[in-house]
């Protein structure tokens, strides 16, 4: 990015922004108008567990989980919920087993994990 527009033209949701690419390819010419996306981070792996597993509340978010046989509560870092669930950024593991349905479990329960399709 060479330069960012001082102004946001407000009826189109666009702002002026001109770059310079690394390689520039024959069909390019000066002046030309595009549409480009900006990639500002890499997509990383990450763990989504269903919106019912996380109970959100004085700030705090927490999940429900199975260790040992006995359901414990974990307070975990959580992003903006999507549409295959709620990102998890930290306070869980790709192993932990989560409770998908907390209203059926309570702290301290013991249980037999039911396992399910992990993403």
């Amino acid at each position: 990015v060479r330069e960012i527009g001082a102004e946001v033209d407000a009826a189109k949701g666009q702002v002026t922004v001109k770059i310079e690419p690394r390689t520039v390819p024959a069909w390019l010419r000066p002046g030309q108008t595009l549409s480009v996306n900006i990639v500002t981070a890499k997509a990383s792996p990450r763990l989504v567990v269903p919106l019912a597993s996380v109970t959100t509340a004085g700030g705090f978010s927490t999940v429900l989980l199975v260790e040992n046989g006995v359901v414990r509560k974990r307070t975990v870092v959580v992003e903006a919920a999507g549409s295959d669930g709620v990102p998890v950024s930290s306070g869980l593991t790709a192993s932990d087993n989560v409770v998908t349905n907390p209203g059926a479990a309570s702290v301290g329960q013991k249980v037999t994990p039911k396992m399910g399709a992990a993403r």
